[in-house]
């Protein structure tokens, strides 16, 4: 597109980076409706909304447009971390098994894929 868009490739860096911490928030959101515990689902998303509306205002006038991304990601971050505090808390899981990657979990997602990727091939190929 050129240099008519170069001024968006900083603020789109900062939507993508934004997007992780928003992701895992509302992963963990969608896991603990089966918990029938609405608290925690309600301050996550109270947390982010409050963050936003503290940070984006100094942040926009800091960084001009720029901010509001950022704004973005300090939001979901801080939801995300009071997701995570709660659920090592209250469920008694570690910061390593809120993750939920480890060397065993990489190991068994890399042969599985693999074996997916040999067995996709023309329909009828195998038999």
């Amino acid at each position: 597109f050129g240099h008519a868009y170069a001024g968006a490739v900083g603020i789109c860096l900062v939507l993508l980076v934004a997007y992780v911490p928003t992701a895992l928030r509302q992963i963990i959101i969608q896991g603990l409706t089966g918990t029938g515990d609405w608290r925690p689902r309600i301050l996550a998303q109270g947390v982010a909304l409050v963050t936003f509306a503290a940070v984006v205002w100094p942040l926009a006038q800091m960084l001009g447009l720029l901010g509001i991304p950022t704004g973005l990601l300090i939001a979901n971050s801080a939801a995300l971390a009071y997701l995570l505090v709660f659920l090592r808390r209250r469920l008694a899981l570690s910061f390593r098994d809120c993750w939920g990657l480890r060397p065993t979990t990489v190991k068994s997602l890399w042969w599985h894929g693999r074996a997916l990727m040999r067995g996709a091939g023309p329909v009828g190929a195998n038999g």
